[in-house]
């Protein structure tokens, strides 16, 4: 308790250290609606005796590559309502009609803010914390995703999906818009005020706008920067819906590794959404199977710890930022990755619920439980979970949380075979956004019980237009032991033992960057940066730390280099394997440093890419690292890539020497808005795997999918087969 009061004094110390600042001037963009009496028709052209009763939003400002000047292409949208839906009508002036269109398929996010686009942000609590974000490209294909604040940051989750409707028009002079989004999509209490934004892609110009000015080192979906929609009468239709969507599946493996022969399987599954309040949700699943889920992209990892892959199962997603942004990055008490998973291998989920949302204006709660069947060796086992926030000051809240692990054994729990951590964090973040500082505290519970087995973090973070900081001190006890968690550093393999021993320790963290802007030429931004990380085992002594001062050159048609030089130190407690298994690098000190560089071209063009290496000593040796990643866009319906990786590490006194190749490629052809065919090749030698994964979907209904799946992985030395599966999977959204 003393550590934590500690942190909190320390943290509020940082806060009032710096400055006070002016917060973001929202009455300058404030609009009062009206319902409409007629409800639009959503073809894509703009009626204006349908849209008469709607308010216009006009006087776009530019969001980047600058933020000081009105939109010399100007966009207009018009917001109006009835009963069921929020309409808007938009008119983006444009008179070249070579729009770029990256592609026709739905929630391709990296695709969406490459092409001429619009989007709205909606935040329907107006708590600056939390929202949606609903977008439409030239080509028609619309982008959707749940908004939230992490850290400095605002990010999106596009795997979040609903129903609603837009179309498209192209003239000579301008293009339009017209969006129907149901009320029932979004979560919200009766409060008639709305926090919105509108964003445009003027990509072929290189240009952002935005409907409300501020600086642009905050994103344009920036909550905190929202303007504001007043509803004359808000309707209340979301008590009065849920939705229903079952689910049928077939499938056929063969498994050549575990020697299993070819085997046919089905499944049927049930999704449902259960509108408890307004801003209340209560989503069950009954025997999911999510082998249409996106494939990971496979890395070639020469660190000593689990890399980090990103949860893309829609059951956990929504409102997933109440338990996915707890902790930090190396210390995540809840990563859902890890239910239905054991080392690499699916584990049947027999039933979950979650029920989410607001339970009042500054209250939002999230409680998820999950049940898995017993699989080979493995028992069945229950995942219950639950989180609150309750948000304080402007933008500002307290989280507070608890997750249980537990065995089930003959239809009970088992008393000695659980993992429980709880914990309590403090998040400030200032009404401009540029001010940030937390204070957190969490602790494991576990059968042996444990002493030391805590986690202890503190930050304080600075971003304005000309200067970023970011200070943290993070600590892990040796015990804090998170088994649904992300705790890599917590766990260090000893190559003598075969085995990874927990060790806890200590992380400072520093950041700082000056930006520069300058006035004329081709260079839009360009910034130098410096940042210490440091690693301290209980006893306080130096385990480990990396040192860097890097450049970033952003320039006016997108394209940028980042060059960095580093120096690293670590003292390996135990005898590690890096490359040769059978001579493990000895437990010492090692000093190496190198230097990276990176170049990203324009995205604007069909042909475009970047092309990245680093050279440097390694542990006793030296490593060579050479990549490049190739996209070709074939306008709207195709997008290619292909990347390519060299590892070359050389150590000294035949520690081990190796080349790591890792080939990636991809396709995705879109036939038409509701028909896409996604294909992955990963040819990767360090996990020894070379991997076919083929996935078509037909989306035959809004939200209602057919997916056909083919998935091959084979050897990388003679290219013998290790399995293939091939996956048809049908399921229906039934709005009731």
């Amino acid at each position: 308790m003393k550590k934590l009061l500690c942190i909190i004094l320390l943290t509020f110390f940082v806060q009032n250290l710096l400055a006070k600042e002016e917060g973001f001037n929202i009455g300058e963009y404030t609009a009062k609606i009206q319902p409409t009496e007629i409800s639009p028709t959503i073809d894509g052209i703009i009626n204006n005796d349908e849209w008469k009763e709607a308010y216009t939003f006009k006087n776009f400002w530019d969001h980047w590559p600058s933020d000081s000047s009105l939109s010399e292409y100007q966009t207009e949208v018009k917001v109006t309502y009835d009963d069921e839906f929020l309409y808007l009508a938009i008119k983006l002036d444009d008179n070249n009609n070579e729009k770029i269109i990256q592609t026709l398929k739905r929630d391709s996010e990296n695709e969406y803010w490459n092409s001429d686009a619009f989007a709205v942000v909606i935040d329907p609590i107006n708590s600056k914390n939390n929202g949606y974000i609903f977008g439409v490209n030239a080509g028609g294909a619309q982008f959707d995703g749940l908004v939230a604040v992490n850290g400095s940051y605002n990010s999106i989750d596009s795997n979040w999906d609903n129903i609603w409707y837009s179309d498209i028009s192209i003239t000579e002079d301008h293009w339009e818009i017209e969006m129907a989004i149901p009320f029932s999509s979004m979560k919200y209490n009766k409060n008639n005020e709305w926090g919105i934004n509108f964003i445009r892609n003027d990509i072929k110009r290189n240009l952002y706008s935005t409907w409300t000015k501020f600086p642009m080192n905050f994103q344009g979906i920036d909550l905190g920067h929202t303007g504001s929609i007043i509803f004359q009468n808000l309707p209340n239709v979301n008590s009065k819906k849920f939705v229903i969507v079952p689910s049928t599946l077939g499938s056929i493996e063969r498994n050549n590794k575990e020697g299993i022969p070819t085997t046919p399987s089905g499944n049927l599954g049930l999704d449902s959404k259960i509108a408890i309040a307004s801003s209340l949700n209560l989503d069950l699943t009954v025997n999911p199977d999510f082998s249409q889920v996106e494939v990971d992209q496979q890395i070639t990892n020469l660190s000593r710890f689990n890399p980090f892959f990103p949860e893309k199962r829609n059951f956990f997603l929504e409102n997933s930022d109440l338990f996915s942004n707890l902790g930090s990055g190396d210390a995540r008490p809840i990563f859902t990755r890890k239910i239905g998973l054991k080392d690499g291998e699916n584990v049947p989920i027999i039933l979950g619920a979650r029920l989410s949302g607001n339970a009042s204006e500054n209250l939002r709660i999230g409680f998820m439980d999950v049940q898995t069947a017993e699989k080979s060796d493995l028992s069945a086992e229950n995942y219950a979970m639950g989180a609150i926030q309750q948000n304080i000051l402007k933008r500002s809240n307290i989280k507070a949380f608890m997750i249980n692990r537990q065995t089930v054994e003959n239809s009970s729990f088992s008393s000695n075979d659980f993992n429980r951590v709880a914990g309590a964090e403090f998040n400030y973040l200032s009404e401009s956004g540029k001010l940030r500082s937390s204070a957190v505290y969490h602790k494991s519970f576990n059968p042996e019980q444990y002493t030391s087995s805590g986690y202890y973090s503190a930050e304080a973070a600075y971003n304005s237009r000309k200067f970023f900081s970011n200070t943290y001190f993070n600590q892990m006890d040796k015990n804090y032991i998170a088994d649904v968690g992300f705790t890599p550093r917590l766990y260090n393999y000893d190559a003598n033992r075969d085995s990874s021993i927990r060790l806890g320790y200590k992380e400072v963290f520093t950041e700082q960057v000056v930006k520069f802007y300058p006035k004329s030429g081709f260079v839009n931004r360009h910034q130098l940066g410096g940042c210490a990380r440091l690693f301290y085992n209980t006893n306080n002594t130096l385990t480990e730390y990396l040192l860097y001062a890097s450049y970033f050159i952003n320039f006016k048609n997108r394209s940028w280099i980042y060059t960095r030089y580093y120096f690293s130190m670590v003292k390996l407690p135990f005898p590690t394997t890096i490359i040769n298994s059978d001579n493990p690098l000895p437990a010492e000190r090692y000093d190496y440093n190198g230097f990276f560089a990176q170049y990203r071209t324009s995205p604007n063009k069909n042909l475009s890419g970047r092309v990245y290496g680093s050279y440097g000593s390694f542990f006793n040796g030296n490593k060579l690292s050479l990549g490049t990643e190739i996209y070709y866009r074939t306008q709207p319906w195709g997008n290619f890539s292909l990347n390519y990786q060299l590892d070359k590490v050389d150590l000294a006194d035949n520690y081990g020497n190796q080349d790591l190749h890792l080939i990636g490629a991809k396709s995705q052809i879109s036939f038409s808005r509701k028909l896409f065919w996604t294909t992955f090749l990963q040819y990767n030698t360090q996990a020894e795997n070379f991997n076919i994964n083929s996935r078509i979907q037909w989306r035959y209904k809004p939200m209602s999918d057919i997916y056909f799946v083919v998935t091959n992985n084979y050897y990388t030395t003679n290219f013998g087969q290790k399995n293939l599966m091939f996956v048809l999977k049908l399921s229906y959204w039934f709005n009731v």
